[in-house]
Parts: C-alpha cells; structure tokens; sequence
C-alpha cells in the first residue's frame, strides 16, 4: 500500500499528472497482472532531478497537488513535497515523457486568476512563464518531449519553447461565448482536440488546418483525451461521449462513456474517465467497467494514465488521490502519504514513457462491464484564420 508514503492535507481535491515517453519503443513482452515492475532510467533521483538528459521509465514520475505540490519519481512509492511557490490552489498539471519537464497551474489567491508555473529540472525549481494575458489556466497539455505547451483558458495559448512563453492561437471552435473545456496534443503535437462546452474541432497536423466535430445536440462537453500515437481520441460529455479511432476521420457518438474528465494509454487501449466513480476500459474504449475502488461513488475530476496504462491516477472532490498500478482493476488510496487537504478536489498527472514498455496482461475483473451503443458520423474542415 501507499499508507505511509506521504502526509495528505484534507482540504483541497488533487490533480495528478505521469510522464509519457514513445522515444525508443519496442516490441511490448507480456508482463503479469498482479506485479507491476518499473525501473528508472537514472541512478539516483538527485541526479536526474539536475540533469536536463535523464529520463524515468513510464509511470515512475507522478504529480499530485491541491494546496502544495508533491511529486513521486518511484511510481507513488514514496512522495516528497516539492519547492513549488506558495499558491492558494492547485490546478491541472502535466509531466513529458521523460518526466523532466512539468507544468503546473496555480492561484496565488483562492477563486482568483491562474499561473502556470514550469519546470524543466524535474521539480528541482519553478518561474512563471511570460503570458499574452491575465487570465483562468483550466487545463494543459505538453507533447512528450515537453517542448510544446498547449494552455488552456479563456482563449486557446500555445507554448514552443518548453513554457518560457505562450501566445494565443487561433482555433474557429464554433460558439466561441462559450466556456472553453479542452485544448489536447498527442505525443508529437501532429493531433490536437480543442473544445467548447458545446462545440469541438480536431487537427492532424499540428493546427495548420481544424475539422469540426459534430456534436449531438443537447450534449455539454467536459473534457478531451488523445492517444499517445493520435489514433484514438474522445470528446468527453453528458449524456454522451464522441470517439474516434482512425486519426479523427470519424467519430462514434457513444451513450455509455460519458463522464467529466478522461485520459488514456499511448496506444489508446487503456483509458480512464471520471465520473461519479472511476470507470476503465481496456478494449480502446468499446466496454467501460465502473472499478471496485475506494472511490467508487465520489466525483473524480482528474485522472492520469501511464503510456502502458499499467500506472493510472484518479481524484476529485472532496476525496483524495488514488493510484493503480495494474491496469486499473485494484485501486489503492494515498491517505498517509501526503498531508491531503479535502476542502478541494486534488489534481494528477504521471509521466507516459514508452520507451521500452512492456504489454501489459489483460485485465480480469467482476465490476460491472456496460458496453454503449454507437453511431458514426463524419468530420467537415475549416481551417484557421
């Protein structure tokens, strides 16, 4: 268990975030169930903390923070509270593959404007990166090799220097008075999903040119997810989700997989969404099992998957983190590893490498399985202004 590895402050949700590394992927080796063995790729965690070429293995580095931040580079084996400035809240947060490279929103005062703040040595420090304008950072992105930076707010913002600076993109989602829910990069930044409450917008290469998505009407979206390799994608809503698992070419509006908040493995076999309860699924999204987890009933509003999917976060509010380190079927809490705060919901993020990465084996569980029903439909393009 995670029982003693961090002192939780009950106060505040956490949001969480995990490294993902396609760099150097091979041939994936069936692996067991029931033991989930990592490796990092340094000798020690002060050396790569100080060293801009070091690089964790997949799931190893994880984020956790509502009023701190507090970071694992072991895969939530032990936890230590970082150096990050003093902030009000903590809001979403995202890690590069080789987990050296973080993003983390924050408000200095509670209810106020976000900042995002970066670090590329691992944690070791953070600044405060230049900014077209005060506003709501909401949600992040990063490419793996966390030189691209796609920020979330009132408007869409876009970094290419690894978060030193951001400006505003252009993104024609229709209905642009509507609040903004997702601005998502795969791996290379070739495949981007942008999306309002009630509209959303897919591109395949690098944003030169946007598709929209049809949305059924009546469906309010909450979130956004691509696979590591860009095959597979979700728009994630109430009362339905739309998917896709050819590159964006079409989309299935799906009647089961809705939800708040959702994230997914490199390959996009693996993924998670939140809702009231963590649900899985292991066949690229066609079956989701509500889990057996600590959680089963809270409201989850962050959840973070590993490039195997063996790693996978989930919290919300008022509950605290909770890990799983076999694809999902058992979940674990993280009560006495950090001082958790529970008057917000916690945020996560874990770093997807997978360099190296081995198959996970099929899961096995007697949780509830629904499978939705299913209707295609196409994409229409505009391009950007």
């Amino acid at each position: 268990g995670l029982n003693s590895t961090m002192v939780f402050q009950q106060l505040y949700g956490y949001y969480v975030a995990v490294n993902a590394n396609p760099t150097g992927m091979t041939t994936p080796s069936t692996s067991s169930s029931t033991t989930s063995t990592t490796t990092t790729a340094t000798a020690t965690a002060t050396t790569a903390m100080t060293t801009a070429a070091s690089s964790y293995a997949d799931g190893q580095v994880l984020l956790a923070g509502a009023t701190d931040v507090w970071l694992s580079r072991n895969g939530g084996t032990t936890w230590a509270q970082t150096s990050f400035p003093s902030v009000a809240q903590i809001g979403p947060m995202a890690i590069s593959a080789s987990g050296m490279n973080m993003v983390v929103c924050g408000a200095p005062i509670h209810g106020g404007n976000t900042v995002p703040y970066v670090s590329t040595d691992g944690g070791a420090s953070w600044t405060s990166p230049t900014l077209p304008s005060i506003d709501v950072y909401d949600g992040v992105s990063m490419t793996a090799d966390g030189q691209t930076v796609a920020l979330l707010g009132s408007s869409f913002y876009e970094s290419t220097d690894a978060g030193a600076s951001f400006v505003s993109v252009p993104i024609p989602v229709p209905n642009p008075d509507k609040q903004l829910m997702a601005f998502k990069l795969s791996a290379t930044g070739q495949y981007r999903l942008a999306a309002s409450e009630t509209a959303a917008m897919w591109s395949s290469d690098a944003g030169q040119t946007w598709s929209n998505i049809t949305i059924p009407p009546g469906t309010t979206i909450y979130d956004g997810a691509i696979s590591g390799d860009g095959q597979y994608a979700s728009v994630v809503g109430m009362p339905v989700s739309i998917r896709t698992s050819d590159a964006g070419a079409t989309w299935i509006v799906d009647e089961v997989s809705s939800g708040w908040v959702m994230s997914m493995s490199f390959t996009g076999q693996y993924q998670v969404i939140g809702h009231n309860g963590i649900f899985v699924s292991s066949n690229y999204g066609a079956s989701w099992t509500l889990t057996n987890s600590p959680a089963a009933t809270n409201s989850i509003d962050s959840v973070a998957v590993s490039a195997t999917g063996q790693v996978q976060l989930a919290s919300g509010d008022p509950t605290q983190p909770y890990i799983s380190t076999d694809l999902g079927e058992a979940w674990e809490s993280l009560n006495s590893a950090m001082v958790l705060q529970q008057e917000y919901a916690y945020f996560v993020a874990v770093n997807a490498n997978p360099a190296g990465m081995t198959t996970p084996s099929t899961r096995s569980s007697t949780a509830t399985t629904t499978t939705g029903t299913s209707t295609t439909t196409t994409t229409t393009s505009s391009s950007s202004s």
